[in-house]
């Protein structure tokens, strides 16, 4: 990697960016100059539907977690080590179930719960999930808790494109990589580091600098990915 001092530009919504950057070791976080732009903005819908207490909660987001009732004990199948985490500190008796969409449905079809599943979710979701076990013969719902606006780079993001410089830029999502892409004036400086493939996918053929996905899909590996750019 270059002397120069790059840019971290960081796109999750707010609030999100602060703990995944403080993921990455000293010396990378010293030689980045770190820039908020987050491309979504999390919205409560301000609904009071909750799980029946015969039912056990799907978490595919922590966001679902953030706008969802105490747990008071009640099981929830979560994606993702940090989902299950905020689960569990919610009250839930939270099980990580892998860290897709694919994933969860795949060990809930194994395990086959005799209890009604509702996904807590945000309004934009992927993956299928209650129309996969619905198909499979279990009884599942979808409750929406949250919307997911798109939002445009802010003027300081968009000055980074103005100098000769590269970017780096952790893409989590389908719909934020999408949202990037329409939105970045010089793709040909982006070190576009993305969480899965399926997030790859969504930039297309796009001629960034580089392209990276992490090893596996979640945040570690997406901090791992990065410190491999300074090694």
């Amino acid at each position: 990697m270059a002397d120069q001092k790059l840019s971290l530009l960081m796109t999750r919504p707010e609030g999100s960016n602060a703990g995944f950057v403080g993921m990455l070791p000293p010396r990378v976080r010293s030689a980045v100059e770190v820039i908020e732009s987050p491309l979504l903005s999390i919205e409560s819908l301000g609904g009071t539907a909750a799980p029946g207490p015969q039912e056990e909660a799907l978490f595919s987001s922590s966001n679902g977690v953030r706008f969802a009732p105490p747990g008071d004990g009640r099981r929830a199948w979560c994606v993702g080590a940090r989902t299950t985490a905020s689960a569990h500190d919610a009250g839930w008796e939270a099980v990580h179930a892998g860290d897709t969409a694919a994933d969860l449905i795949r060990r809930i079809l194994a395990e086959r719960p005799a209890a009604d599943l509702v996904h807590l979710s945000g309004a934009h979701t992927r993956g299928a999930i209650c129309e996969s076990l619905q198909a499979a013969g279990l009884r599942a719902r979808r409750i929406v808790l949250y919307d997911q606006q798109l939002l445009s780079l802010s003027p300081a993001a968009r000055a980074l494109f103005d100098q000769p410089r590269q970017v780096i830029v952790p893409l989590f999502s389908p719909r934020i990589a999408v949202r990037f892409v329409a939105e970045c004036p010089a793709p040909e400086q982006v070190i576009a580091v993305f969480l899965s493939d399926a997030v790859a996918a969504g930039t297309g053929q796009t001629a960034f600098l580089q392209r990276i996905t992490a090893g596996t899909p979640d945040a570690v590996s997406m901090a791992a990915s990065i410190e491999k750019l300074f090694r």
